[in-house]
């Protein structure tokens, strides 16, 4: 019984390299569309669009813990202690009261211009003042060294605080964009994407673009193309038993090409054999196969790369359902190229 068994079919490699070749044009696409579809946003929102400069004052002070009823240190207060320190409706009022009239902000803002923290050594405090005005920012600057004195003083863990740095201009500061990484990124993900989709496409593609495939895959002898010079003898001695042979056509073969086809047969065929152009479509009607079974042969014209795998599998079940003798395939509209290329 004829079986095919597409989805076990080995990979042609140096096919899948020449195809793959065909289609580098797309994930060339992919890959700038990727930088562009990434990387001009970005570039929009952070940096032509995006926030301006914001400067910033980093002031430190030393810290002299007092000692607790055993006579240890406290040492509790770390990192994380004093950035919520910081966020305390307790220390955010006292620097609110601290600032003139004209810098007055709300808490959250506050929040989002001011923090405070320590590093491995706790006993030195770092805290930073932030914002988009240069003026602001020295103006908050002193308030908040004037409020870290203010909390230290009703806090029983601490003996003393003193500013050890206390800049006197803001540093100016601009954001951290990178639009050249972004694009890098975008490129990439669409280079990803780009062989990704092509790979999967050509894996999928039941298309049927070389003889060979015809005899691998659906197990009917191979007679060629017109781009091979050994295609005449093949249709001559495939045909050499029978009086009738029938050209079915595959596919969405145009009416100039199978006559084209049929011109070109003809040169393979004797004068005395009868030679008849069929469609495929009309299988699928009360086709008549008996004088196909009884007085010839059927020659499979496909037409390649027309994504018909499926289609010529269902054709060549129902001619052996019908025991209609096929004489091989041969291969319409072929890439020369593709031809030369993989048997050159």
């Amino acid at each position: 019984m004829w079986e095919c068994n597409f989805a076990g079919e080995s990979m042609d490699y140096k096919l899948f390299w020449l195809r793959f070749a065909k289609k580098i044009w797309i994930v060339l696409t992919a890959t700038i569309l990727g930088a562009l579809i990434i990387g001009v946003p970005y570039y929009l929102i952070n940096v032509a669009f995006g926030d301006g400069p914001e400067y910033k004052i980093v002031s430190e002070y030393y810290l002299d813990y007092a000692e607790d009823n055993s006579g240890a240190t406290y040492d509790y207060f770390n990192y994380y202690t004093w950035s919520e320190i910081a966020d305390t409706d307790e220390f955010i009022a006292i620097l609110s009261g601290l600032l003139p009239e004209d810098m007055f902000a709300d808490e959250d803002t506050l929040r989002a211009y001011t923090d405070a923290t320590v590093e491995s050594d706790t006993r030195y405090l770092t805290t930073t003042v932030q914002t988009e005005h240069p003026d602001k920012t020295i103006a908050i600057a002193r308030c908040m060294e004037e409020a870290i004195m203010v909390f230290a003083k009703g806090q029983k863990e601490f003996h003393s605080v003193r500013v050890v740095t206390a800049p006197l201009e803001a540093e100016k500061t601009y954001p951290d964009v990178r639009p050249v990484r972004a694009l890098i990124l975008g490129a990439i993900l669409g280079l990803f994407m780009g062989l990704l989709g092509v790979c999967i496409a050509l894996v999928c593609d039941d298309s049927v673009y070389l003889p060979r495939t015809l005899e691998k895959r659906y197990k009917i002898k191979a007679l060629g193309c017109r781009e091979m010079d050994e295609s005449i003898n093949n249709i001559c001695y495939a045909t050499k038993d029978t009086e009738t042979v029938t050209l079915l056509c595959t596919g969405k073969v145009t009416e100039a090409t199978c006559n084209e086809v049929l011109d070109y047969m003809k040169r393979g065929l004797k004068d005395d054999k009868c030679v008849q152009l069929v469609k495929d479509e009309v299988l699928s009607e009360n086709f008549d196969f008996t004088k196909l079974r009884e007085n010839g042969t059927v020659i499979l014209l496909v037409e390649a790369g027309a994504k018909n795998g499926k289609r010529l599998e269902r054709i060549i079940e129902q001619l052996n359902r019908q025991d209609v003798m096929i004489a091989g395939g041969f291969l319409l509209g072929e890439d020369k190229k593709l031809i030369k290329h993989y048997y050159g």
